[in-house]
């Protein structure tokens, strides 16, 4: 390679040879010897030593490559247990030389540094082969004194370090520093045959705090050095897993111990542009013996930590393959029970005389082909309760504060404190709308609009006039509908006749309205100890569609009504099915029979149209609406069955079934 515009990588060739065989090494050799035989072999090959012959340069990528291979322990153990097949190509680490670099490649090399790719460096030819030839300058660093200078870009100075006995006994510690935050090298060589110097050790510099460091601990005991661009590339490699990838950058120091001698250290300036600024010291650690302890024991737990971590990463991937599994189930069940709910809100809309035009109701008021209106009710445009979306958003804000306490209190007074406390435990709240004042009314309808659900609980005026028989019982024959406005907390009375025949094929009651109009539809009998009425059963409207419906199905097998109160709980999918109800009444004998329209409105009157029909036993509809509720049942018990399991990971929370804080 020339003055090159190509980043020098480690490529595969088409054709690729045994690594071992490549570095001329047995496969049992240690890491030092591998490191020694690469660096010979590429002072050999190295492009710039041999710019006319192309082949010199295939053999310099072949010996790369081979080194990148052997020298990572665990690319090592792949390509023992299964060869090539087993290691990525391209993944594998990239060792620039910048002295071989353009101006332009060299800035984007910085460029890319700088935003936290992990670049490796190699240490340029010219420097290995002048230390190799024994050329270079020597200045001697006693042991217990520092140096400071400038090294330039891709060069490196050399310093003698003369030890006794004694002091090798010891232990010494060469460290470089860098307050400028300079890149570089920290090197060490061992005399050759030739009287040259070959490079054993290097170790480059690391930001900790300030400063730039790098440092060499020969303290007669395994010591270890941190691979920072190897930690940086397992991380890019795999995000998720980063922090398991810590500490597999932590790598046995070839050399533990220094004979007395004089040994050679140099500063390798490893900057992209600029010239390198250090200060380099060498010191006897016979006065360091706490701190060479801790050094040791440190290590000793890091090195314990690194194995916990890789037994912790299986179990961590396998209980992450688990939840993701869980969370998939979890939005399948979800969608599952929606369209199962869905089915079911079709089916009973289904049931009617006439079908509302678009799904809602027009015009000045309710009506249909085949109805009546309520005498003495005026029509009224449709309108919904409350302001337009944008002014519900805008008072959002400022009506949580409802939640609190004090204003719970005051909606319901007669709860306990402890009662109180709906964030960590969900209650049903009943109101009778009919003893509450003006303000007190609008904190609830506020409450049940951007809170939560409120159980309205049926006037006991109302109780009294159905008790007394001092209500008005309009009649609504089979296959007809009637139109009205009942006000709030107050009911309007319906007999409903019935024949034998009709009885035995199948009775449903459905009342409509429009907008968010609340009301109840309620079921009554005769009372036995005297002419009134007493309350069977009761169906709060629930909108489908935006229209706002109740029904009652007499269809001679269990019909199950929802309570959507008792689903509207914290954990809401999985209570998604807990308001399913068996109704109380499955058919009705002939005869006439009472339902009433319960005005649940916070303020206005509710606008409705009820409706009765006969339902033969053969109707689609209703087998429909059996299959459907058999299979909301079955899904319940799933759910609960799904939600033990879930309990193992904690709760999986979803925004929008979360109570607003």
């Amino acid at each position: 390679m020339g003055s090159g515009s190509k980043l020098e990588g480690t490529s595969a060739l088409p054709i690729r040879r045994d690594p071992y065989e490549v570095l001329c090494v047995s496969r049992d050799s240690s890491d030092q010897e591998i490191k020694t035989a690469y660096r010979k072999l590429a002072l050999k090959f190295h492009p710039d030593k041999n710019t006319n012959n192309p082949e010199a340069a295939e053999q310099f990528k072949e010996v790369a490559f081979s080194y990148s291979i052997l020298s990572d322990p665990e690319k090592r153990r792949q390509y023992d247990n299964a060869g090539f097949e087993a290691i990525d190509a391209e993944g594998m680490d990239m060792e620039i030389d910048l002295s071989n670099l353009g101006t332009v490649n060299t800035m984007f090399a910085a460029l890319f540094s700088k935003l936290g790719v992990p670049i490796k460096t190699t240490i340029s030819a010219t420097v290995l082969e002048e230390a190799l030839n024994g050329i270079v300058t020597v200045r001697p660093l006693p042991v217990g004194t520092s140096v400071s200078g400038k090294v330039e870009k891709q060069c490196a100075h050399f310093f003698g370090v003369t030890i006794s006995e004694q002091q090798a006994e010891a232990g010494i510690v060469v460290r470089v520093t860098s307050t400028a935050q300079s890149k570089f090298k920290l090197l060490y060589f061992e005399q050759d045959a030739n009287a040259g110097y070959g490079l054993a050790l290097q170790e480059d510099s690391e930001k900790t705090g300030k400063i730039t460091s790098a440092g060499m601990y020969f303290l007669h005991f395994q010591v270890y050095r941190m691979d920072s661009t190897l930690n940086a590339l397992a991380m890019a490699k795999d995000p998720e897993a980063a922090f398991f990838k810590r500490l597999e950058g932590l790598q046995p120091c070839e050399v533990s111990e220094l004979k007395a001698g004089t040994h050679i250290f140099a500063v390798y300036g490893d900057n992209f542009f600029k010239t390198a600024t250090y200060t380099i010291e060498a010191l006897c650690v016979g006065s360091y013996e706490d701190t060479t302890h801790k050094l040791r024991d440190i290590e000793a737990q890091i090195l314990r930590k690194r194995n916990e971590l890789r037994q912790f990463e299986t179990e961590y991937r396998k209980a992450l393959t688990r939840f993701q599994e869980v969370t998939n189930r979890y939005t399948q069940e979800k969608q599952s029970v929606d369209e199962l709910l869905k089915q079911r809100d079709s089916i009973h809309s289904s049931f009617t005389v006439t079908k509302l035009a678009n799904n809602a109701v027009g015009g000045s008021g309710i009506s249909n082909g085949s109805s009546s209106k309520t005498p003495g009710e005026d029509a009224e445009s449709p309108k919904e309760d409350g302001g337009s979306d944008g002014k519900d958003k805008s008072a959002a804000n400022e009506i949580r504060f409802i939640k609190s306490k004090r204003r719970m209190a005051i909606l319901a007074p007669d709860m306990k404190t402890d009662d109180m406390a709906i964030d960590a435990e969900y209650k049903d709240i009943e109101v009778d709308l009919s003893k509450l004042g003006a303000v007190n009314t609008m904190l609830a309808a506020l409450f049940c609009k951007l809170v939560a659900p409120i159980k309205t609980i049926i006037s006991g005026n109302v109780f009294e006039d159905a008790q007394d028989s001092n209500a008005a019982v309009r009649p609504l024959p089979l296959g007809t509908s009637v139109t009205g406005k009942v006000r709030r907390q107050c009911a309007h009375y319906f007999g409903v006749t019935i024949s034998e025949q009709q009885a035995k094929s199948g009775i449903v009651v459905r009342v409509t309205s429009y907008g968010r109009n609340r009301f109840k539809l309620l079921y009554l009998e005769q009372d036995a100890n005297n002419a009134g009425y007493r309350l069977v059963s009761q169906e709060d409207s629930k909108t489908i569609s935006n229209v706002p419906s109740a029904g009652m199905y007499f269809l001679h097998f269990q019909v199950y009504r929802m309570d959507s109160t008792l689903n509207a709980a914290p954990a809401a999918f999985f209570k998604s099915l807990e308001g399913v109800h068996p109704c109380e009444v499955s058919q009705l004998k002939a005869g006439t029979h009472i339902f009433a329209i319960y005005g649940d409105n916070f303020f206005k009157k509710s606008p409705y149209k009820i409706e009765a029909l006969c339902v033969e036993p053969s109707n689609d509809k209703t087998h429909k609406l059996r299959e459907v509720e058999a299979q909301i049942l079955k899904k319940r018990d799933e759910i609960h069955g799904f939600e033990r399991v879930q309990g193992g990971f904690g709760k999986l929370s979803r925004s929008d079934e979360q109570i607003p804080p």
